[in-house]
């Protein structure tokens, strides 16, 4: 079933990694089996962007997990481009049953929030930002949209923090009204990305994906040096990722 298993786009995780198999045509969809250079693929798990599709030579991330005697080679990701941060990005992707990301529970996957920003020296500095923490049922998107542009015609220079995105993932982190290019993108994404590699533990490896794009957007406002961010809630309640805001004006 797999042509071949590509290098991994992230270290491993305590008895799991994540990677990417590349399918022969006619490759089924849901979970199978299959084992090469001690890895033994459990099943797929991706992003919408990489559908099951009968495609000869297409690529889908997958989970796998591996003899402990055999440990798969640990490789960095790539070219250091947008497309390789998207493809590294799409492996924080939760399987399809829902479950925290670090921890046995959603307290404990919040909680490591925070020891993600110390991770990445940002807890003083997040601090010191000035942010608008929105939250609501209906109509929170367009508030934070309405505030920034308040904000910005004002003269303050702006970020906003919004989810989900409609077409591009740059949606989600905008710089002056405008989502932010892909080289910004890609370049304040290696650095979050190398920097919570490096300083993994088995305990606390990797945030899943909101989580880290929430921690991408925090950082690259503190980067870009704004005035003022517009943080807008991903499902919200006590234990959303955004909630790591300790002074919102």
């Amino acid at each position: 079933l797999l042509k071949s298993l590509e290098r991994p786009r992230c270290r491993c995780h305590g008895a799991h990694w994540r990677g990417r198999a590349r399918t022969r045509l006619g490759a089924p969809q849901g979970t199978f089996e299959a084992e090469g250079a001690g890895l033994r693929v459990a099943g797929w798990a991706g992003l919408s962007a990489y559908p099951f599709l009968q495609e000869a030579n297409a690529i889908y991330f997958c989970t796998a997990s591996y003899d402990r005697g055999r440990q798969p080679r640990v490789a960095m990701a790539g070219e250091r481009d947008f497309a390789q941060a998207l493809e590294a990005l799409g492996t924080l992707i939760n399987e399809k049953k829902r479950k925290p990301d670090v921890g046995q529970s959603w307290e404990q996957a919040f909680k490591a929030t925070f020891v993600f920003l110390d991770r990445l020296g940002l807890t003083d500095r997040l601090s010191e930002m000035k942010t608008i923490h929105i939250a609501g049922t209906k109509g929170k998107g367009s508030t934070s949209a309405f505030a920034e542009s308040m904000l910005r015609a004002s003269g303050y220079k702006t970020g906003l923090f919004t989810s989900p995105h409609l077409v591009n993932i740059n949606e989600r982190i905008r710089l002056g009204g405008r989502p932010i290019s892909n080289e910004k993108f890609s370049e304040y994404f290696w650095q979050v990305w190398d920097r919570l590699q490096e300083t993994s533990t088995p305990d606390c490896a990797m945030p899943a994906y909101f989580r880290f794009l929430t921690l991408l957007g925090f950082y690259t406002f503190l980067e870009e040096r704004v005035d003022v961010a517009v943080v807008e809630v991903g499902l919200g309640g006590r234990l959303d990722s955004t909630n790591v805001l300790k002074h919102p004006v």
